[in-house]
């Protein structure tokens, strides 16, 4: 993936909840508010996380799994939250929640919780430096603050 593709999603996402706002001032009873701001957030969030993880211009595998996922996961899950019938509400519980918070808190607020720092962790492991590139960094940081003579 591209880390264009992520300038791409903040902006779209920025203009979606721009909208939503837009729409808000214009008709505060439109429907099309939440899903103008659940689109606008997923988006921008994982605008936000390409942008950050990109490396020389590109996303790892993990960096890109890590921004589908927080793309999908808010999208997904608030979705299915606004799609439920007002009956769900009195329904059997999920886990002790209504089904309404138990897809609120397990699935936007857990799900992520699982993926996201193996994620992280696998897409920064190869981002150390060598030893060799540290004693070339340290050498050159000296030469700039003037402690070792230059080449």
């Amino acid at each position: 993936m591209h880390a264009r593709l992520g300038w791409l999603g903040l902006i779209a996402g920025l203009l979606a909840l721009a909208a939503a706002y837009a729409v808000a001032a214009i008709r505060p009873e439109a429907s099309a508010i939440e899903w103008l701001t659940i689109v606008g957030i997923s988006t921008s969030q994982a605008g936000m996380l390409a942008i950050g993880a990109a490396r020389s211009g590109r996303l790892s595998q993990a960096a890109t799994l890590a921004t589908f996922t927080v793309l999908l996961v808010p999208l997904l899950g608030f979705g299915a939250v606004l799609l439920l019938s007002p009956e769900t509400v009195a329904g059997p519980y999920w886990l002790g929640l209504p089904r309404r918070a138990a897809i609120v808190l397990l699935g936007v607020g857990v799900l992520p919780m699982l993926v996201l720092p193996f994620a992280y962790a696998h897409a920064h492991r190869p981002d150390t430096l060598a030893p060799e590139q540290l004693a070339q960094l340290r050498r050159r940081a000296a030469e700039l603050r003037g402690e070792a003579p230059t080449r």
